[in-house]
């Protein structure tokens, strides 16, 4: 639902690029820190890789966001207990905010100047799982 949602929304407001971009796991630390618990799960039973795809990469027209990454992350992972090659995918929501804090609309999201995004879910699969990439 949320590709589709970014997808629609790059079809209809040419403002947001769908490019994507690679990160390092650790600038996830903060978003994994909203679900605690999740993220000590996580910590005890997956090896993460030190890179992560993002779904969402903003294009020049956000002029003090241009070049941010934003969700669905995508990070290779391994499980400790038997070396299972896994993929998690960290499902996000983001606001766009102006000088005040404060959300902007949809129309005029490239005047932000911070984003609020938080984690929603997490998804973990097997890698190579013939179903296709996990959506969030």
């Amino acid at each position: 639902m949320r590709l589709k949602s970014m997808l629609m929304l790059a079809l209809f407001v040419p403002k947001l690029s769908i490019a994507g971009g690679t990160l390092g796991t650790d600038e996830l630390a903060a978003l994994m820190a909203q679900m605690p618990a999740v993220r000590d799960l996580i910590d005890a039973n997956l090896h993460l890789s030190v890179s992560a795809d993002a779904q969402v990469r903003l294009g020049s027209h956000f002029k003090s966001l241009g070049g941010a990454r934003l969700g669905p992350y995508t990070i290779e992972a391994t499980s400790k207990k038997d070396g299972s090659a896994l993929v998690l995918v960290l499902c996000t929501k983001v606001r766009f905010l102006n000088r005040a804090g404060r959300q902007l609309p949809e129309a005029r999201m490239e005047e932000a100047v911070a984003i609020d995004e938080k984690l929603t879910g997490v998804i973990l699969r097997q890698n190579g799982d013939p179903s296709g990439p996990a959506g969030c």
